[in-house]
């Protein structure tokens, strides 16, 4: 998956989003705001909701960027390089060269993804409670709320490292739908033995 814009480096790992990512970026926001936050909390302003679900939808997209990061950094940490994320319209892409030297490494760098998701789903409920008791804005907690919800969902597939049977590729693309990843070696795209995906 090729990048479209290059934001630059987060912990010295180049980030970048494909162009597909904008379309489902306004595909969530105008589901938000025009459908799900006015059925659920009808009588605000077209403003309240389509800001509301603008913010809702970008901090759901660093969410996903937060789930590859954890699987890039822990992956850098166990020896593999990392060349590059990418954001794209099914979720993140982390090209990884190479690959961990034995299962224990393998099994943290698949692991860390889901648990960055779980942990910021907590958080997200969190807040939305929080909010909640301080007596915000309906909008505000339903957003957050949202965001709980999504990001729980990603954990649900399987996570998985680079295999040492693709070491010797120029990289080992980790792909997923949003918040989740599943890996494929570059050629033949299929999933290697041991993964799943939704």
């Amino acid at each position: 998956m090729h990048e479209s814009i290059r934001f630059g480096r987060i912990a010295g790992i180049a980030v970048g989003i494909n162009w597909s990512v904008l379309v489902i970026a306004a595909l969530v926001t105008w589901g938000l705001a025009d459908e799900t936050l006015p059925t659920s909390y009808p009588g605000h302003p077209p403003a309240a909701y389509w800001s509301v679900a603008t913010v809702a939808s970008v901090v759901f997209f660093a969410s996903l960027l937060a789930h590859e990061l954890g699987h890039s950094i822990v992956a850098r940490r166990h020896g593999v390089n990392v060349e590059a994320i990418t954001l794209w319209m099914l979720g993140g892409v982390s090209k990884l060269e190479g690959g961990a030297t034995n299962a224990r490494d393998e099994l943290r760098i698949a692991a860390v993804g889901p648990a960055v998701s779980i942990a910021l789903s907590v958080v997200f409920g969190f807040v939305a409670v929080a909010l909640d008791l301080v007596g915000a804005p309906e909008l505000l907690v339903a957003a957050f709320g949202w965001l709980a919800t999504i990001t729980s969902s990603s954990p649900s597939s399987t996570s998985c490292p680079p295999s040492r049977s693709t070491a010797a590729a120029s990289s080992a693309p980790c792909s997923g739908v949003p918040g989740t990843t599943s890996c494929e070696p570059p050629a033949p795209r299929r999933p290697r033995a041991g993964c799943s995906g939704t």
